[in-house]
């Protein structure tokens, strides 16, 4: 699959219309080595400049997240605690509801039961409020799941 055609996929999902784009997160999941790298770039961007990414009026990051969740990344585990502390106005602009609804998941998913930067978080009292009660409620679904 060509980096063009990855990219333009992207450009599909950063688009909102308000219907679930089936055939484009099914396309993506079929090119999960491929688009992985692209998809942690849009991480690090966000976490790089969330004012601008956020003044952009982008949408992919709910697909992204929740493809790398998904795909049980481990290299996104990093860059999706990045891209979750940075300031408040753009947080609650990119990720709304996602924070206490979708990143406890996430982290789960990419820590590969490597639980270290998880309690990091927890015990980091700079980091957002929510964000920590995320990785609390990441560790709660490790306890659950016998890790």
């Amino acid at each position: 699959m060509s980096a063009m055609r990855i990219e333009r996929l992207i450009e599909e999902l950063d688009h909102f219309d308000g219907r679930y784009p089936r055939q484009l997160v099914e396309e993506a999941v079929s090119l999960q080595r491929e688009i992985t790298p692209r998809l942690i770039e849009i991480l690090e961007g966000i976490a790089d400049n969330p004012v601008r990414y956020a003044s952009e009026n982008h949408f992919a990051n709910s697909y992204v997240v929740a493809l790398l969740s998904y795909f049980h990344e481990p290299a996104a585990h990093l860059p999706i605690i990045c891209a979750f502390c940075i300031p408040e106005q753009p947080r609650d602009e990119i990720w709304g509801d996602m924070v206490t609804e979708t990143l406890p998941v996430s982290l789960y998913h990419t820590c590969n039961d490597q639980f270290d930067t998880i309690k990091d978080l927890i015990a980091d009292r700079e980091a957002p409020e929510y964000v920590r009660g995320a990785a609390v409620d990441a560790l709660t679904y490790a306890v659950a799941r016998g890790k």
